[in-house]
């Protein structure tokens, strides 16, 4: 029987063993963290001769392909890896052109699969080719797949940290090996914790390094002896770059931006890069960031004081302090959602007085930020940080991560809001009881890590706009809790007190002052509710309306400290209560270029240059 494009899977399961390292696989200042912080996803590489050719990770093809019987029934072979939550491409090769010389591909994960194309052949021919399977001289172990009869997998060993040719009946043979992960740090800075340089291995938006501005430069240094292949830009352009010696590569960054911009971004591709062992930087990790960012002070909104600074808290969007002031939580904006996602991808970097920082998240994605924070601090020991996928804690002391609550794999209980409460030391967690179906929402409090209690239906949300749901804010207070519901597909906010009291208003809780709550108001939009003004109360008392804010309804609002900011058009106004009026915002000493900055502290930053 002819089967055309028919599949065999081969699957070659690394075993993890203590293998000593020879000092080309040995990560010089492996990572600039403190423990905890880790250092990136693994790589992986393929190549055929030395120097084999850059940009692509499929070698050069060469017109000298091997013309055997496996060759002609073979169309195409392919690796792939993976690992506990996702797979990738490693190389694919057509059999009439594989590349000249010895071919090799290098690996990291726990699982190697080869993909084997059939152009045109009955079983008998594809079982001699299985037959002819050997990795190491040891006959590959035949497993078939209970969902498609045409594809196999085939389960070989191979202990980390070594190598093994691979057999394909007639085909060349390939040299398999399994190797650490390929590394680089900035030169300069590697395991300094005055270092005033951050590296982030940033998963899909590729890896950042965050510079000062001043520099015109950066050393790279490898974890393995390198070849000198040099590094392009987006386009497949060469760059300005030299290899000072074999594992320290220089590029130059040129001029940064005016001292008005936030920062000057450069992107360059490293996956042009290989290492003499075979390794290359794979997919993300051949993604190279480069953020440089101007000289800049942080000060407190209230008394135009400045902070203590740190050698890279310039680097930082937001800092979340600590409530005894000794550690602080740097955040980095990486980026926005990769599709129709609501929420934001942030690292979370720690700052301890006397210690090195620790990397929390290179890149987390986060959906829930109660008081335009990504990340809350639960006591001056611990923290907490919310997805749709799950609500997590982390002790700061012994550096580690806690799920308090995860969402199922089919994404039918997602987490819709959660929020840490100072006063009474509860976090409150919402959560979708089926999502696709009622869209209701469940309310689950929890102390001391434990479930304490759960309210079915508390409410559903409603949407803001073609994806998204309007989230159903909690805000606690001193002497009660103001919780988001909505009724007739509108939100309204309910209070209950710590008597007992209840009472209940239109809107939704945004930011609580004077012994009250700001409430943005929704109306009916169509196919979503939309915006329609600001009100404030007081439970037991009558709302009171808003001046209407600039903009006719455009802009961003966001809390800083005790303050309600809308930022319109590259200008920043506050509410003032007082006046009932949005006057624009100025900051304490009357600095130029400074901008407040979200979050519970009531900071703002200003570039030095212009301060």
């Amino acid at each position: 029987m002819v089967r055309n494009f028919a599949l065999i899977v081969i699957m070659i399961v690394g075993v993890f063993a203590l293998v000593a390292c020879d000092s080309a696989s040995e990560q010089p200042g492996a990572s600039m963290t403190a423990p905890g912080a880790g250092n990136g996803s693994p790589t992986v590489a393929a190549s055929a001769a030395a120097g084999a050719g850059a940009g692509d990770p499929s070698p050069t093809p060469s017109p000298n392909a091997p013309d055997t019987a496996a060759a002609g029934l073979i169309k195409r072979i392919a690796f792939t890896e993976e690992n506990e939550t996702t797979n990738r491409m490693l190389v694919s090769w057509e059999t009439a052109e594989l590349p000249e010389g010895p071919l090799k591909v290098v690996y990291h994960w726990e699982k190697l699969f080869i993909v084997l194309e059939f152009a045109e052949a009955d079983a008998k021919s594809m079982s001699a080719v299985l037959d002819g399977i050997e990795l190491g001289g040891k006959k590959a172990e035949i497993i078939p797949m209970a969902h498609d009869e045409k594809q196999i997998q085939v389960k070989l060993l191979l202990p980390v940290g070594t190598s093994a040719p691979l057999s394909l009946g007639g085909l060349p043979d390939i040299i398999i090996e399994r190797r650490e992960t390929l590394g680089y740090v900035p030169a300069e800075t590697a395991g300094k914790g005055d270092s005033d340089a951050l590296l982030l291995r940033a998963r899909e938006y590729g890896v950042h390094l965050l510079l000062p501005a001043e520099r015109d430069s950066v050393a790279l240094q490898f974890s393995e002896d390198m070849l000198p292949a040099l590094p392009v830009d987006r386009d497949g352009r060469p760059v300005q770059a030299e290899w000072e010696d074999m594992r320290k590569l220089r590029i130059a960054l040129g001029e940064a931006g005016s001292a008005q911009e936030p920062y000057t971004e450069s992107y360059f591709r490293l996956d042009t890069l290989e290492a003499v062992s075979g390794n290359r930087l794979y997919y993300e990790e051949g993604s190279l960031v480069i953020r440089r960012m101007p000289s800049s002070v942080w000060k407190d909104s209230l008394s135009g004081e400045a902070l203590p600074m740190g050698p890279r808290d310039r680097l930082y969007d937001q800092l979340i302090i600590s409530p005894d002031k000794r550690s602080y939580v740097g955040v980095v904006s990486i980026g926005g959602p990769m599709g129709d996602g609501d929420g934001w991808s942030y690292a979370f970097i720690l700052e301890r007085e006397g210690k090195e920082p620790a990397v929390l998240e290179h890149v987390f994605y986060s959906t829930v930020e109660p008081g335009d924070a990504p990340i809350s601090w639960t006591g001056s020991d611990s923290l907490m940080y919310t997805s749709y996928a799950g609500v997590f804690t982390y002790d700061i002391n012994s550096l580690t991560k806690t799920i308090l609550r995860s969402h199922q794999r089919d994404e039918s209980d997602n987490i819709h809001f959660a929020v840490w409460d100072p006063f009474r030391k509860l976090s409150y967690v919402l959560a979708f009881q089926n999502r696709m179906e009622s869209g209701m929402v469940s309310f689950f409090t929890y102390g001391g890590g434990e479930l304490l209690k759960t309210e079915e239906d508390f409410s559903r949300s409603a949407l803001i706009n073609k994806y998204h749901l309007l989230d159903l804010s909690v805000l606690p207070v001193a002497d009660g809790i103001y919780r988001t519901k909505t009724r007739e597909g509108l939100p309204y906010t309910e209070y209950i007190g710590t008597d007992g009291s209840r009472y209940t208003a239109d809107g939704i809780a945004r930011l609580a002052a004077d012994g009250g709550v700001y409430l943005q108001l929704y109306k009916d939009g169509g196919q979503n509710i939309i915006p329609a003004g600001w009100r404030f109360w007081r439970p037991g008392e009558k709302e009171r309306a808003m001046a209407e804010p600039p903009g006719q309804g455009q802009g961003h609002f966001f809390v800083s400290g005790s303050e309600l900011i809308l930022s319109l058009e590259e200008a920043f106004y506050r509410y003032d209560a007082k006046l009932d009026a949005w006057p624009l915002w100025s900051p304490p000493n009357g600095e130029k270029g400074a901008e407040p900055v979200r979050g519970p502290d009531g900071l703002y930053k200003v570039r030095e240059s212009e301060g």
